[in-house]
């Protein structure tokens, strides 16, 4: 089926689906979604599995691409909330009540530990341990005169640059690596974190961003016009692990 029309990323998420759900395989679930990504890339419902599973499974700098990608898009409110989460960083056992502390937050947010690191996915050690800082420092902008928006621009751009530095192994290249750091290093060095950042929060209650996009309108056309234009890999180059 998928041989037959290659670009239906549908059929991908399908069958991704079913691998992961029914046959209890998250390697080859996690695969075909891979597979879709490269011959379906305008397809969102692909990289927004994938960053779900990523996430899921432990890959955050991964996560972080592939919902990126998914809400350049897409930018629905459901996917900027699963986005927003993996900015977070690793889920913060203390309670809700002393996490109302400005000072508490803080301090939490740079002790936070990300799990064990997995490398079958790509060495993402030193990005992944971006997270937790950057939030951290999006905390204390926002406790300030930083409005959350402003903020947020900065920690995106933060971790864009992290990943767009991360060393590749070319005997064994990640998948990210290949399909979506090109991406995001191109948007920026186009300058358009900032209209992306806007773009993925147009949907969501987030203070200020319908009137910067309004005011920013030609901008935002000329992102999503380069976005939408962008050449990916063919699906031979991009290849499999």
């Amino acid at each position: 089926m998928i041989a037959a029309d290659p670009s239906a990323g549908l059929i991908y998420y399908n069958l991704a689906m079913t691998q992961r759900e029914k046959l209890k395989d998250p390697a080859a679930a996690r695969q075909t979604l891979k597979d879709g990504a490269v011959a379906a890339p305008d397809f969102p419902g692909v990289p927004v599995l994938l960053g779900q599973w990523f996430e899921m499974d432990g890959y955050r700098s991964q996560a972080f691409l592939s919902l990126s990608r998914a809400l350049v898009l897409d930018n629905s409110v459901q996917i900027y909330a699963l986005w927003r989460r993996v900015l977070k960083g690793p889920e913060n056992p203390m309670a809700a009540d002393v996490m109302q502390d400005p000072d508490m937050r803080r301090s939490s947010a740079q002790s936070m530990k990300a799990p064990a690191a997995k490398l079958d996915e790509g060495d993402f050690v030193a990005t992944d341990a971006r997270f937790a800082p950057s939030y951290a420092a999006f905390l204390d902008a926002t406790d300030g005169d930083t409005s959350e928006i402003e903020a947020l621009v900065a920690q995106v751009g933060v971790i864009i640059d992290a990943l767009t530095v991360q060393p590749t192994d070319p005997k064994k290249p990640a998948f990210v690596s290949q399909q979506y750091v090109p991406f995001f290093a191109a948007l920026k060095q186009k300058n358009y974190v900032e209209p992306f950042v806007y773009w993925a929060c147009a949907r969501a209650p987030v203070q200020g961003v319908r009137e910067w996009l309004k005011a920013h309108d030609a901008q935002v056309k000329e992102f999503r016009k380069w976005a939408a234009e962008y050449k990916f890999p063919t699906p031979k180059a991009a290849g499999k692990k």
